[in-house]
């Protein structure tokens, strides 16, 4: 009974999370975790959580979700690629215990309004600093 008390008053006292976390931008991001679950309506999906490795939000988490239906797939599976999964299948990766081997990345976080909320929502990911300019002359 306890647990419940202290967990009813954590709850009263919270503040409530605004939809939009992470402010549209550029973010050196890391995996940090998986899940293989399915939505409500049975579509299956691989959850990778990520955590922001600098900045004024470091520490913060931002999801994505990789759909695995039929039509989804070679998204998925392209995008996880991309992250150092390799051909890695979803119940592969969810089963790991960690992801100290992947490298950090970029990730592209942008706006998504969905039930009439915005939400903060990973886009794009990029190995190379998307913040620098490329192919600047340099001056000698």
């Amino acid at each position: 009974m306890d647990t419940l008390d202290s967990l009813d008053d954590a709850y009263e006292n919270a503040t409530p999370a605004s939809d939009l976390s992470l402010p549209p931008g550029w973010y050196r991001i890391k995996v940090f975790s998986a899940e293989l679950s399915q939505s409500s309506n049975a579509k299956p999906f691989l959850k990778l959580e990520f955590v922001i490795l600098d900045g004024d939000h470091t520490g913060e988490i931002i999801n994505r979700y990789f759909w695995l239906s039929p039509a989804a797939i070679p998204f998925s599976k392209r995008d996880l690629a991309s992250l150092g999964f390799g051909d890695s299948r979803p119940s592969e990766i969810a089963a790991r215990a960690n992801f100290d081997d992947l490298a950090f990345i970029w990730g592209r976080v942008g706006s998504r309004t969905y039930g009439g909320r915005t939400f903060s929502e990973l886009q794009a990911f990029s190995k190379e600093d998307p913040t620098q300019q490329k192919g600047a002359a340099q001056k000698a």
